[in-house]
């Protein structure tokens, strides 16, 4: 692990805890909560449990010599002779994080300023924590299945994608839109996520079982991040009055 990457790492990290501590309300209680809201997430952990079965099989190097062999996953192609379409995926890593910053810029945060200015610097500094995690999975020196590299565990094209669909998942679901329009946004933000993680298949650099613990460890860190700063209150106790009485209604957020 070279040291300059863990540095960076950990300078990233600080500069956001300590912007949190200070102005954000950072709190014990929250961090908490952050953190079993990411773990216990369907993304998180079922993901996690695909490379711990990959991993532990010869599935996983037997899916990418499939994949290497028969590029089953069409590419847009530039010209009819482009060799390098895999590269075209970081169309998709900027569709990913330019839907993301949308939504957080969209969400009405009660017309609060400070607030909204908040989400959009945590937001960004979610991928900023994800952009300098990605080295340190690259010097665990895991061999490519192609063995053209020992940098196979780390992966930009879905750790951070998948940081962000989680972090447009949060955003959408608090703006005042119809439902499908939700199912919408946060389902091209998955479509450009998936796309560009399992098209560098094809290339060798990443087997599945890579990419699923990307995906676990992207989407972890995108909800943690969001709802370590974001989420003000989980429970909510609503009290609303009818023309019958009075309904109480408790709303636990996971």
């Amino acid at each position: 692990m070279h040291n300059k990457h863990l540095t960076k790492f950990f300078l990233v990290v600080l500069t956001i805890l300590i912007s949190g501590c200070s102005t954000m309300g950072l709190s014990w209680k929250k961090t908490k909560q952050a953190a079993y809201n990411a773990a216990t997430d369907p993304l998180t952990w079922a993901p996690a449990l695909g490379t711990a079965v990959l991993y532990s099989t010869r599935y996983d190097q037997d899916i990418s010599d499939y994949m290497m062999e028969h590029q089953p996953i069409q590419c847009v192609r530039m010209t009819s002779d482009d060799t390098e379409c895999s590269e075209r995926t970081d169309i998709y890593r900027f569709l990913n994080s330019t839907i993301t910053l949308t939504t957080a810029a969209l969400v009405d945060d009660d017309g609060n300023v400070t607030k909204k200015i908040k989400r959009l610097v945590v937001e960004q500094g979610a991928y900023m924590v994800s952009k300098s995690i990605i080295p340190l999975l690259e010097d665990a020196g895991k061999v490519s299945p192609d063995g053209k590299s020992t940098e196979s565990l780390g992966s930009h094209h879905a750790f951070e994608t998948f940081a962000g669909a989680a972090m447009t998942r949060r955003n959408v679901a608090q703006m005042d839109i119809p439902q499908w329009g939700k199912y919408t946004i946060v389902g091209f933000n998955y479509y450009f996520s998936s796309y560009s993680a399992f098209l560098r298949l094809q290339e060798g650099g990443h087997s599945l079982g890579d990419q699923f613990a990307n995906i676990a460890m992207g989407n972890f860190a995108g909800l943690f991040m969001h709802d370590m700063f974001m989420l003000e209150d989980n429970m909510q106790l609503n009290i609303i009055p009818t023309d019958d009485g009075v309904k109480v209604s408790l709303n636990y957020r996971f």
